[in-house]
């Protein structure tokens, strides 16, 4: 079972779809968004701002105002002079001249205040903001250095911006400046995918599911006029069928999409299942990534280990499920043991003498019948790849549960 796509995969594959639909960036990134919308936080697309969120904190309604600032040139930088940032400003600065004493009281302590932009961030004043959060730079040094930049060039393009968050008394000033911050999103559309992939644990069929979402989105947004608001939970509600695709899966546990060349570290050779192989002599000793053998059981472990943890994150593979197929696993493994090394555990239980090459051979044909062996599970499709990353994984551990010497079988097994 092949993974997730990547957002440059999804984004190549659904780009004549977005593009068809008229979807804009604007829109991503409000659904960026609205996938981690708190239940009782409330999302508003194009009233007070580009869209605003509304959260409840520690008791405190706090309203997060964003913009949403694109452009087309991909090697662009939200510079000091930057029209869409002074725009951003005074679009946030204008309605508190306009509130009431009132209200001005709460305006910014309540209040965050969010550039989205794919322009990658270069801008004196953020830059001042973001050391100002930090606590590296005082007030005075900002206003300072705005009043200097007025002064040399009065002519300036944000001069009447700039002068209206110097009218500011300080209190609000800093207020202003702590809330105030520039997100960069490399592509909103990418992102929004990428994020949601975040939020589902890389959940499978997670391309498809968005492409839908986005879809019935932007249809119901169209058709709402000025209306478009959700809570999270109204939205996952709404969108109830469509979210479910997440936890739908086919029970399919299977190497394909795993199959690329995996780096094996350095220290294979301290690994259980490498010295159990060089026990039965099926690879080279010592143990070299020369041997064709040793590189090919290794590159299935490795293999299989990256899978797993996409199953576990997919929850594809839930502890109920690790126990039953260690069951089936370990079943089918006791079988061919004793089907190929039944001549050594009669002469062990008689006393007799056991030849070291007898047992390696012995072991070697219990190890070649397990590889060729595929597990089979109740409502589970598992191929053999899957099957040898599991037998070779439980002959890997400390105290391995699947051994191939009957030295080790003994040691590790026979009485447990």
């Amino acid at each position: 079972m092949a993974g997730p796509l990547t957002k440059e995969e999804f984004y190549t594959q659904h780009s004549a779809f977005f593009q068809q639909r008229g979807f804009d960036v604007q829109f991503a990134g409000c659904m960026f968004y609205l996938f981690s919308l708190g239940d009782t936080d409330r999302l508003e697309y194009e009233t007070k701002d580009d869209f605003v969120i509304y959260r409840t904190n520690n008791g405190q309604k706090i309203t997060e105002y964003y913009q949403v600032k694109h452009t087309k040139d991909d090697k662009k930088s939200m510079t000091d002079a930057d029209g869409d940032f002074w725009k951003s400003i005074d679009n946030w600065l204008t309605p508190y001249e306009l509130s009431s004493a009132e209200e001005k009281k709460t305006y910014f302590t309540h209040a965050k205040f969010v550039i989205l932009t794919n322009k990658k961030p270069n801008n004196y004043l953020d830059t001042l903001a973001g050391q100002l959060r930090e606590g590296t730079i005082e007030l005075n040094a900002i206003k300072e250095e705005l009043h200097k930049r007025l002064d040399a060039n009065p002519d300036i393009g944000y001069k009447s911006t700039a002068e209206k968050l110097l009218k500011l008394n300080d209190v609000s000033m800093r207020q202003f400046l702590m809330k105030m911050e520039i997100t960069y999103f490399e592509d909103f559309i990418k992102d929004m995918y990428e994020h949601f992939l975040d939020t589902h644990f890389h959940a499978v069929r997670s391309d498809h599911i968005v492409r839908q979402l986005a879809g019935d989105l932007w249809t119901y947004k169209q058709s709402c006029s000025d209306k478009f608001s959700f809570s999270g939970r109204e939205f996952r509600q709404k969108y109830k069928s469509i979210l479910e695709e997440v936890s739908r899966r086919d029970d399919d546990l299977t190497m394909e999409g795993y199959e690329e060349d995996i780096p094996i570290p350095d220290s294979f050779a301290d690994l259980m299942l490498v010295k159990q192989l060089a026990m039965i002599d099926a690879i080279d000793t010592p143990p070299t990534m020369e041997d064709y053998n040793l590189t090919e059981y290794l590159t299935k472990f490795y293999q299989f280990r990256n899978a797993i943890q996409s199953f576990e994150k997919t929850q594809l593979i839930t502890p109920a499920r690790v126990t039953s197929i260690n069951k089936e696993a370990l079943d089918k493994y006791n079988i061919l043991f004793r089907t190929h090394q039944d001549d050594i555990i009669q002469k062990d239980r008689h006393g007799a003498t056991l030849e070291e090459e007898e047992q390696k051979k012995a072991g070697r044909m219990t190890f070649n019948a397990v590889m060729d062996t595929t597990l089979t599970v109740s409502r589970l499709n598992i191929d053999r790849g899957f099957s040898n990353g599991w037998f070779l994984s439980l002959s890997n551990e400390d105290k391995p549960r699947v051994a191939w010497h009957y030295a080790l079988y003994k040691q590790y097994i026979k009485n447990k």
